[in-house]
């Protein structure tokens, strides 16, 4: 698990799993870079949503401090 902080930001490779929590007022610039392919670029994670799908706001507080 990554947490960011304001200013950070991340790439994420294709076809790597991810989750994104952003809390009330949060502000994302998304983009979408490459192209020419035609292959599908997302596929669900089951394990990835069973693994954050009971996480709560403040679950993940505590976890960014520890």
């Amino acid at each position: 698990m990554r947490f960011l902080r304001e200013g950070e930001s991340f790439i994420v490779e294709p076809f790597v799993h991810h989750n994104i929590f952003m809390s009330s007022n949060s502000v994302t610039n998304t983009i979408k870079y490459g192209g020419g392919c035609t292959e599908i670029d997302w596929y669900p994670s089951k394990i990835l949503d069973e693994f954050t799908k009971n996480l709560s706001e403040n679950d993940l507080l505590e976890l960014s401090m520890s």
